[in-house]
């Protein structure tokens, strides 16, 4: 018997015992489908300011209304909500977090692979999709509201709906692309398995402010003793850091260290024997491979997720490959053989312009400044077209990324691109006056009076905030110019870009590089509709933590589908426990220089022949492409085009500003290429490894689920499909597998708990 009921919509609150069946029937309704486009319409056109904060309100409520729901808190024998409707406690709770659209996100960073461990039934988008609910089993020990707290706590310490804890509360149902994760024994069945706490943690919930994140572990773990590693198993260790994007000093920091070799587990394990990781770690890991919380961590990894049977998925078999070739070598014990990208330069071999924007600062900020600088100079010189090396003629596009923690003079970046734009900016203040003029004439005219035109005039440089819309107008009015933005932090970014469809600019980013045609088409004649050629570059700042947001959770296919390829990345000098550091004025003939530099480009249009260039490019491509084709560095491969293409626009620029192809600008172009290169492989390889292992594990198209599929018998149920693909594997992932199976054709129902194959 289910410990809670459905309902169908609040209009008429009746109740019935809660099934699997009865839930997806509801997840799967037009109903549920539409109330859930409608709220989503209506979130967005609140984000972009077209409903108040009571109008969007209100027509939430009048949507809601007639969804359906269900009571996570209790069970009706009677009638629900009447005074005899006879409760029966669920032994439930449910943690509603409202005005917090990062569920996603949470759920990947903190819950992905601990929903057991934390007795979680079901994670999921709310139906307004603007916040998130988990409903989970209740701790032995705690109270509902001293749960909900513990579980606010596992999520991030975050803000919740702290009045959502009677029992008679109902939950409304989302559609099932709103599901992160669903149990279906723990959330239908009658038994429950929450998470288990030490006393001194129930303590802690029961009485204290929360300080610190629980880890739910084995009470009694089997410890194994350290051998000796083979020098195999420390370069698998040092293939897999290297894959995670880690290093040592950030392995060993202090506070972090749990979570990070939570990073390495899942590889090293299918590696190596528990005896000899922990060998490994003892060298890698010294002080904290002797604390029992490492040892523990890694005894319960073990028992709990490692089964030597099962096939590895793509990232295992790199790291297994290549710590294979490194079996007859001693690998070293300082960490991975792998060099930090570098950029060697000699500001006297850079051209007017670029040599001078340079010297206020110190050297170690260089690379970073060149590389933010990139996308506004391309933007400058947008009447010039060159010809690569495939022969296609293009235009010169980039945007760039500079990493950099909190106060690491990232300004500094801002503070160079600006002197560049001093001349736009004075062309674009004039355009924008008269905007103004006409807007403020619009606005006070009387009702019988014609509305003036918008004058015509190019904009250059807008705010990386600018709505889809707006965009889409300067680009119809910017008769071929390229526009730019600079955004000082990426969080403001990402905030814009979160309104829904229409605010996100993702697409129109990728099509910028090569000035490919975007546009759409309303009905509406108020709306701006059109066709256009992307010319739209941009230099974003921010800390590493928000920059991987942009290529993760709801964003994680930027890194995959061709965006991550496109950038230009540089990162600002660690300065932890550096002294302040000191910057140069620039003298009035130095910035007279970026001036004379800037009227260069902006008045550079036409074809430009660049030979040398070509060979060079076409010479390194060539190199990187032998290098990658020998390690089977796929991802490699992938990413060396663009930074070849990137490379070569660096190297135009150059030559514009020198005035000639010397072998300065084709060795700047080398150099720009090949620290692209560097740079997106440290950044987005560890993305891409992981997207790569999680198609080979969850997406029908991967081998090794076509390989599962083969072997199950004709007929065969989630049973089956569980023991192959492994107990770690939560319900919710098989449902996916079996769902994308089915689309595919490859599988249909047979009765109520069985799929039987048609191929």
């Amino acid at each position: 018997m289910s410990r809670i009921d459905l309902g169908d919509n609040m209009k008429k609150p009746t109740t019935v015992p809660a099934t699997a069946q009865g839930f997806y029937e509801r997840t799967d309704s037009k109903n549920t489908g539409d109330i859930c486009a409608q709220l989503a319409d209506a979130l967005e056109q609140r984000l972009r300011g077209e409903l108040s904060k009571e109008e969007y309100k209100a027509k939430k409520s009048e949507l809601k209304i007639g969804a359906a729901f269900y009571t996570p808190h209790a069970h009706f024998n009677k009638a629900y909500k009447s005074k005899d409707g006879d409760p029966v406690d669920s032994g439930k709770a449910i943690i509603d977090v409202d005005g917090n659209p990062n569920g996603r996100e949470i759920y990947e960073l903190r819950i992905k692979g601990h929903e057991k461990e934390l007795g979680i039934n079901m994670f999921n988008i709310s139906i307004g999709g603007g916040g998130f609910a988990v409903l989970f089993d209740i701790p032995e020990g705690l109270e509902r509201q001293q749960a909900q707290a513990w579980m606010a706590h596992q999520l991030g310490d975050i803000e919740y709906d702290k009045a959502v804890h009677e029992r008679e509360r109902g939950i409304y149902i989302p559609c099932r692309e709103y599901i992160l994760y669903l149990d279906e024994q723990l959330m239908f069945g009658d038994e429950l398995h929450p998470a288990r706490l030490s006393e001194e943690e129930l303590e802690k919930f029961r009485t204290t402010e929360i300080k610190s994140q629980t880890t739910v572990v084995s009470a009694n773990p089997i410890v194994l003793e350290a051998v000796e590693p083979s020098p195999r198993a420390l370069a698998a260790f040092d293939e897999t850091l290297t894959m995670t994007g880690l290093d040592l000093a950030t392995l060993n920091r202090e506070g972090v260290r749990h979570n990070t070799l939570k990073l390495l587990l899942p590889t090293l394990c299918q590696m190596m024997s528990q005896e000899e990781l922990l060998g490994v770690l003892s060298i890698k890991m010294s002080d904290y491979s002797k604390e029992q919380d490492c040892l523990t961590l890694v005894s319960n990894f073990y028992e709990k997720y490692v089964d030597q049977n099962r096939p590895m998925n793509q990232k295992q078999q790199e790291v297994f490959l290549r710590s294979l070739k490194a079996g007859e070598q001693t690998a070293s014990p300082d960490g991975p053989l792998r060099k930090e990208p570098v950029m060697d330069i000699n500001v006297k071999t850079l051209p007017i312009g670029l040599r001078e924007s340079l010297k206020p600062y110190p050297q170690n900020m260089w690379p970073a400044l060149i590389v933010g600088q990139m996308p506004a100079l391309m933007a400058l010189a947008d009447g010039v077209q060159y010809r690569y090396c495939d022969g296609k003629m293009s235009y010169l596009g980039g945007m760039a990324i500079i990493v950099g923690e909190q106060a690491s003079n990232k300004s500094a970046v801002e503070e160079a691109v600006e002197r560049w734009l001093v001349d736009l900016r004075h062309d674009d203040e004039i355009v924008r006056e008269r905007e103004d003029k006409v807007r403020d004439a619009n606005r006070n005219r009387k009702a019988n009076e014609r509305a003036q035109e918008a004058p015509a005039g190019v904009v250059r440089v807008v705010p990386i905030t600018i709505s889809c819309s707006k965009l889409l107008k300067r680009l119809k009015k910017s008769q071929g110019h390229c526009m730019y933005s600079i955004c000082t932090e990426a969080e403001t970014l990402l905030k814009s870009n979160t309104g829904g469809s229409w605010a996100q600019k993702w697409d129109i980013y990728r099509n910028a590089f090569g000035r490919e045609r975007w546009g759409v088409d309303f009905n509406s004649d108020q709306s701006e509709s059109g066709d256009v050629r992307v010319a739209y570059n941009w230099t974003i700042l921010g800390t590493p933590h928000t920059i991987k947001k942009m290529f993760c959770g709801r964003n994680e296919s930027n890194a995959e589908n061709g965006l991550s390829s496109r950038m230009m990345l540089s990162e600002m000098p660690d300065n932890m426990f550096a002294k302040i550091t000191v910057f140069k004025e620039l003298t009035e003939s130095e910035q007279n220089r970026i001036s004379e530099a800037t009227a260069l480009l902006r008045t550079a249009s036409g074809f430009y022949d660049t030979p040398r260039l070509r060979k060079a490019i076409d010479q390194w491509l060539e190199e990187k492409r032998m290098k990658a084709s020998l390690n089977m560095d796929f991802i490699m491969d992938r990413f060396r085009r663009r930074a070849g293409v990137i490379g070569f626009r660096c190297g135009v620029v150059f030559m514009l500003l020198e005035g000639k192809e010397s072998k300065n600008c084709v060795d700047f172009a080398v150099k720009m290429a090949e620290y692209t290169l560097q740079m997106q492989l440290k950044m987005f390889r560890p993305l891409l490894a992981k997207h790569y292992a999680d198609n080979a594990d969850g997406n029908v198209g991967g081998y090794v689920n076509g390989s599962i599929f083969e072997q199950l018998p004709a007929t065969f149920t989630m049973q089956d499909l569980r023991k192959l693909k492994g107990s770690e594997f939560c319900d919710g992932t098989l449902y996916t597998i079996i769902s994308r199976w089915k689309s595919d054709g490859w599988v249909e129902k047979n009765g109520k708990s069985w799929t039987k194959k048609k191929r």
